[in-house]
């Protein structure tokens, strides 16, 4: 059962609200939504050299897809916050799924691309149930970005995934985008439904 809060005697606090808090909670989690923040010191170095020569947001989307998924060597697929900061992950070129992904982010947002991460439970994991806004029942973190009008869903952790294609073990049912929305996707066999 999932806990829904603390009474007296402890300090009265909520554990399960909504699922916009739940989202915002993870926006401002240092191992996650923080990882999103203040790297304008360092990423554009590492981003100018990846995009250059690209003229649409796709081959932007596209050239930082690649860099990131034959660049970086995931330790870990099952993985909600990040172990370290996205730039070390960056500089050592390996980390778990939510790091990589959370970079993946990170560089298309400062490419100029509308971008966010989306939270989910693989197969292996177990289904999430909607009722429920709480965080723990996910254990994978992939990408959601707009590019050109169309909507993609990425994963930089697997070296022998295509662009805009997902591993067959994150169709698991519903999955949410870490927005102000908390906007809930679908992921079913190939087939994206927003809700």
């Amino acid at each position: 059962f999932p806990l829904a809060g603390f009474l007296p005697p402890f300090q009265e606090q909520k554990v399960m609200t909504t699922w916009p808090a739940m989202t915002k909670y993870l926006l401002k989690h240092p191992n996650f939504g923080g990882q999103l923040m203040n790297n304008e010191l360092w990423l554009p170095s590492l981003l100018d050299p990846i995009i250059r020569g690209a003229t649409t947001q796709t081959e932007r989307a596209e050239k930082i897809y690649g860099y990131l998924r034959d660049n970086i060597t995931c330790t870990g697929h099952s993985q909600l916050f990040t172990d370290e900061s996205v730039s070390k992950i960056a500089d050592k070129k390996k980390g778990g799924v939510a790091g990589i992904n959370l970079l993946l982010t990170a560089m298309l947002r400062s490419a100029g691309l509308q971008a966010d991460p989306v939270v989910l439970s693989t197969r292996e994991n177990g289904i999430v149930n909607d009722e429920y806004p709480v965080f723990r029942p996910f254990n994978y973190v992939i990408c959601r970005v707009y590019t050109d009008g169309k909507e993609l869903l990425l994963d930089a952790s697997r070296s022998r995934l295509g662009f805009g294609k997902l591993h067959y073990d994150c169709y698991n049912g519903p999955a949410r985008v870490v927005n102000d929305a908390a906007t809930l996707l679908t992921l079913k066999s190939d087939q994206l439904t927003e809700r």
